[in-house]
């Protein structure tokens, strides 16, 4: 996040419903730290809102009262914090769009993996692989999967990672 002047866009709604909606922020950036916060009368058991990731329940779950989500921004456009509620309960919800210390996108996420290629014997041998994952903000990781089971020749199999 950029030091200073680092708000981008804000809003702020409250209903009662199931469906809290912050109403729609601007930023003039793509790639902004959209942080939403969603509040409720009642407990209830929230689900997040599409792209978004709930960092914290207060208090706990099951009895969740407030939540805190975020997400990168991907598009340049209309943002807002939304949720699905269990229960039918008086809410408010607020998002806030935070440009980068750069002022731009975060770079993308990159993976490379050593070695690019191998070759293992059928049923006798094995490889290590190693993967790096740079700008991987949420840690996420590598999944790898490995197909050509049943297969014959020096093309075998492939590694894929996600």
């Amino acid at each position: 996040m950029a030091f200073s002047g680092s708000l981008d866009a804000s809003a702020a709604s409250e209903g009662t419903n199931v469906s809290p909606n912050s109403g729609n922020a601007f930023p003039s950036l793509n790639g902004d730290l959209l942080l939403g916060e969603i509040v409720t009368a009642d407990p209830a058991t929230f689900t997040a809102g599409t792209g978004y990731q709930i960092q914290e329940f207060v208090p706990a779950e099951p009895s969740t009262k407030l939540v805190s989500e975020d997400q990168l921004q991907t598009a340049i456009g209309p943002v807002s914090a939304t949720a699905t509620l269990s229960a039918f309960t008086p809410w408010g919800a607020a998002v806030a769009a935070f440009k980068s210390a750069a002022g731009s996108p975060p770079p993308p996420i990159s993976i490379s993996v050593s070695p690019t290629s191998a070759s293992v014997g059928t049923g006798s041998g094995s490889q290590n692989f190693t993967a790096i994952v740079q700008n991987d903000f949420r840690n996420g990781g590598v999944i790898w999967t490995v197909s050509g089971a049943g297969c014959s020749g020096a093309t075998c199999g492939n590694v894929l990672q996600t």
